[in-house]
């Protein structure tokens, strides 16, 4: 559980609990839920709260909602494609241990679009960046290529 707070609707997230799908045509349609424009900036700080991630890579529990409020801020962030959270999600690929965001990540660099690409670049250039997380950066500039 967090201890930070989000404003309404986006925290809704905190207590959805697992996604139904890993596959994004099967995601929650988070736009029903009131999610839009507006709430890039609070998707944002939630899929990049520090005390969400540790949740979801040291403290597993598949029965705290938390657990899945970063994969579902992602997720949001992809159906809204917030091309201000390009570079804003960056520094998750550098999270190893959290296969499952970085996987999401792809899919949602991919929905944002070609405005993402010069993030991906610079990201791809720095080789401070583990060969493993950029491996998966390059992915993210194949979903926007395909």
């Amino acid at each position: 559980m967090t201890e930070t707070q989000y404003q309404p609707p986006v925290d809704q997230l905190l207590t959805l609990g697992e996604p139904e799908s890993l596959n994004k045509e099967g995601w929650l349609d988070y736009l029903a839920l009131g999610i839009g424009p507006d709430d890039i900036p609070e998707l944002i700080r939630l899929a990049t709260d520090r005390q969400i991630h540790d949740i979801h890579v040291e403290e597993y529990d598949e029965d705290d909602p938390t657990f899945y409020a970063a994969v579902h801020a992602i997720r949001a962030l992809g159906q809204l494609h917030a091309e201000s959270a390009a570079y804003p999600l960056l520094p998750l690929f550098d999270e190893p241990d959290d296969e499952w965001i970085v996987e999401e990540l792809v899919k949602v660099y991919g929905m944002i679009g070609p405005s993402a690409i010069p993030a991906l670049a610079s990201y791809l250039r720095d080789d401070s960046h583990e060969v493993f997380s950029r491996a998966y950066a390059s992915n993210a500039l194949a979903e926007i290529a395909n």
